[in-house]
């Protein structure tokens, strides 16, 4: 802990049970980042409840809804509700000439870290073996 934030490594957030004015508890448990189930796999002993005084969530909209569960106010279940995903692919510019001269267009090994797990040796695969 440094300065009063403690950050959590390799630590799943099964739920959220409270929030109010006194705090948040939370429901966590390890996981194994290694795992192919990008969510984890328990490691360890079942769940724990921890409180803390406050949480910031880096998720999607979507997700948040999920984490919040019953917790969910009115007004944050109208604002996260209300964002849309869309799987799909929109071409915005297609200058080719463009944009080989902004942006870096092709698979390059050297800003390429060592992958340390299956998962990112996939990463790494897709855009090597897609080359134009």
């Amino acid at each position: 802990m440094v300065n009063g934030v403690d950050i959590r490594l390799q630590t799943d957030v099964t739920a959220i049970l409270q929030r109010n004015s006194k705090g948040i508890i939370l429901q966590t448990r390890p996981f194994d980042p290694e795992a192919k189930d990008r969510r984890g796999e328990n490691t360890g002993p079942s769940t724990t409840t921890e409180t803390f005084d406050e949480l910031v969530m880096c998720v999607l909209a979507d997700d948040a809804l999920k984490f919040l569960g019953r917790t969910t106010s009115y007004k944050e279940n109208f604002v996260l509700g209300g964002a849309k995903f869309y799987d799909d692919i929109t071409i915005t510019y297609s200058d080719h000439e463009y944009f080989q001269k902004h942006y870096e267009t092709h698979f390059s090994p050297e800003p390429c870290a060592e992958p340390k797990s299956q998962a990112q040796k996939d990463q790494i695969v897709f855009p090597k073996e897609n080359e134009e």
